[in-house]
């Protein structure tokens, strides 16, 4: 106290009308299991948010396959969230009584269940940066 803790993907990105972080802000990593953020991330049809996401993750390319788009955006938006905040935690650490398995994505038409497979016929070497930074931050895979 008195800081106002940051706990926001958006927070990430300095030019995001949304989130600002002031000086006083406890900025803190949220990070979550790759295989189901990937996932996840696969069903997104938000254009704001995969334009606020290409315009700061250099590494994505337009053209690129919505899968390599995915994973490229949890590696590279971890590393820079990782830099920018004073903390890290896993999501899936949260105590709570509202059930971490509700996925309202999955009735997305572009929802895919993804594997680690399928992300090596993707791109084997940043599988496999996928894999190092996930169990750097505890990750059991």
């Amino acid at each position: 106290m008195p800081k106002r803790g940051i706990a926001c993907w958006q927070a990430v990105v300095d030019d995001n009308s949304y989130y600002t972080i002031e000086p006083s802000d406890y900025v803190l990593h949220q990070v979550r299991n790759p295989i189901d953020t990937i996932s996840s991330s696969h069903a997104i049809k938000l254009k704001e948010s995969w334009d606020l996401i290409i315009s700061n993750v250099k590494e994505i390319s337009k053209n690129d396959s919505l899968l390599l788009k995915c994973m490229k955006y949890w590696y590279y938006w971890n590393l820079m969230a990782e830099n920018r905040a004073l903390e890290t935690y896993r999501v899936e650490e949260i105590k709570s009584k509202v059930s971490k398995d509700t996925n309202t994505r999955i009735k997305s038409d572009l929802y895919r269940k993804v594997s680690w497979s399928d992300m090596e016929k993707e791109d084997s070497d940043l599988t496999s940066q996928i894999r190092s930074l996930a169990i750097r931050y505890g990750y059991d895979l």
